[in-house]
């Protein structure tokens, strides 16, 4: 119909079993809070809104974020006490990495470089404010 229509979903996962994560997020706002979680790789499309997704967490093994930019504003936290290995490459736009030192093309977290996992983020941007921020 027309008017204002609002569709919430509240999805909770299994922290334990090792899991793959897939959204595609058309429009509108999506939060993911995923630090908890046993992941094994991430991938997030988006459309036209804003998305935070909270990587923050105590991971056990190492993993793959992909997050490829629509229209609008990601935000991506990252944790501190894991090694980081990011890449961004803007659309139209802003990428804004706090917490991370830039090496070439990368950046990466280096007060964790030698921590056994590591979080290899791969970001694309869209059109809009990608932000990447590790603390």
């Amino acid at each position: 119909g027309l008017g204002n229509t609002e569709y919430r979903w509240d999805v909770h996962l299994n922290d334990g079993l090792l899991t793959d994560v897939v959204a595609k997020v058309g429009a509108g706002d999506a939060r993911m809070n995923l630090g908890s979680m046993n992941l094994r790789s991430v991938e997030l499309n988006m459309g036209a809104g804003e998305v935070n997704m909270d990587l923050r967490g105590s991971p056990k093994r190492s993993y793959d974020v992909r997050v490829n930019g629509g229209v609008g504003e990601a935000t991506i936290y990252l944790p501190r006490t894991v090694a980081i290995d990011a890449q961004a490459k803007g659309g139209i736009g802003e990428i804004d990495v706090r917490g991370l030192e830039q090496r070439g093309d990368r950046w990466v977290n280096p007060a964790a470089e030698n921590s056994p996992v590591t979080i290899r983020l791969d970001v694309k941007g869209g059109v809009g404010q990608i932000n990447i921020i590790a603390e």
